[in-house]
């Protein structure tokens, strides 16, 4: 199995389970890293500028 690159860049290189995978797809777009932080309050924290560079999908 080839380890992607950004992976190995966060010390990932191997993946382990003993059940069944879902067939699922991991980390597909910048959008999946999308979180809502919400408060103890109620209220949601917000970001007021996004990143300068996307890193997911830039060439």
């Amino acid at each position: 199995m080839n380890v992607p690159e950004i992976d190995k860049l966060l010390g990932i290189e191997v993946y382990a389970t003993k059940t069944a995978g879902t067939g699922g797809v991991i980390r597909e777009s910048v959008d999946d890293f999308k979180v809502e932080e919400v408060l103890v309050d109620g209220s949601k924290a917000e970001i007021e500028k996004g990143p300068e560079k996307q890193v997911l999908g830039a060439t």
